[in-house]
């Protein structure tokens, strides 16, 4: 998968979670968006912890 496309699929569905409303029930596809997004985004994570990568104020930073 080129990045393009792993950025594409990262802002449909952050595009579509962000789109409903707190007060409204999750629906099928709000639930499907999440899955995606957590399948994308889990083997990016554990790479760049194994990478030493952290999240620190805000701001990606890397532990050598």
């Amino acid at each position: 998968m080129s990045n393009t496309t792993l950025a594409h699929k990262i802002c449909i569905a952050y595009r579509h979670l962000f789109n409903v409303r707190e007060s409204q029930p999750l629906n099928a596809g709000t639930i499907s968006a999440m899955e995606e997004l957590g399948l994308i985004l889990k083997p990016i994570y554990q790479r760049m912890r194994k990478e030493g990568w952290v999240l620190q104020n805000g701001k990606l930073t890397k532990h050598e």
